[in-house]
């Protein structure tokens, strides 16, 4: 009976690992998904109101983006700074993207030129977001499949 409870106890973590590593690739696609959604408020800020950057931060606001600290980061020193805190959260082609966003909003004098930046920035990350939604799903797939199975023979190889 002991034996068969460890068993059963091995295999239901081995599984459960494998969904804990799917769950975190779903948290890393939620952040970004917050922060796509935080360049299409600028944009829409820019456009309806002109507001300053520091006012669109402050209104701005998201749970995904509350948990690991980016938000406190991004009201208190600005997006490029808030970016830096959360670079292990994205991958590096849409990290240097949206990086070089934050360097470039805020330099025009123009609301016209600011708003076409978001708009180019939020296509080239559109762009980018697809392709990684994509891997991360089949990803995601295997780390549940693969925690599944290692759990199944884990349990035959100890019976």
């Amino acid at each position: 009976m002991l034996k068969i409870t460890g068993i059963i106890l091995l295999s239901s973590a081995i599984s459960a690992c494998g969904a804990y590593m799917s769950s975190k690739i779903t948290q890393k696609r939620n952040f970004r998904k917050s922060l796509f959604e935080l360049l299409i408020y600028v944009k829409v800020c820019i456009d309806n109101g002109a507001l300053p950057l520091d006012r669109i931060y402050e209104n701005f606001y998201d749970v995904r983006a509350e948990k690991n600290g980016f938000l406190r980061a991004l009201r208190q020193s600005g997006l490029e700074c808030a970016l830096i805190s959360v670079k292990d959260e994205l991958p590096d082609e849409i990290y240097e993207l949206y990086l070089s966003f934050a360097q470039s909003l805020g330099k025009s004098l123009y609301t016209s030129s600011e708003s076409a930046l978001c708009a180019r920035y939020t296509e080239l990350i559109k762009e980018k977001e697809k392709n990684y939604e994509q891997k991360e799903a089949v990803k995601q797939l295997l780390f549940k499949r693969l925690g599944i199975l290692c759990g199944l023979l884990a349990a035959l190889l100890l019976i």
